[in-house]
């Protein structure tokens, strides 16, 4: 959650400077308060939005070995496959059956 806020207020600070570079923005500066109130509605917005969409998330973790070559290297991968579902709370339903 804490690295998804910081992207969202990295954006918003982004966008800010893109709209005030193209002029469609005061010059007066937006305290760092009003930033972050910004950043945050947007945040409540994007989660109302998600709450009523299932997304199909695909990802997985990758487990690193020695490696004498380069230090680290991939030895092996988990996947995982299912539906999102922020409804009531963080919730998955996996479409990969247990113990694949």
């Amino acid at each position: 959650m804490k690295r998804h806020f910081s992207l969202s207020l990295a954006v918003v600070a982004v966008a800010g400077m893109v709209h005030a570079q193209d002029g469609t923005r005061d010059n007066a500066a937006d305290s760092f308060d009003q930033v972050v109130d910004r950043a945050i509605v947007q945040e409540n917005d994007l989660l109302k939005i998600m709450r009523g969409e299932h997304p199909v998330a695909e990802t997985y973790i990758q487990d690193l070995g020695s490696d004498a070559d380069f230090g680290t290297a991939p030895k092996s991968d988990h996947y995982f496959l299912g539906k999102l579902d922020l409804s009531k709370g963080v919730t998955a339903d996996s479409f990969i059956p247990k113990g694949i």
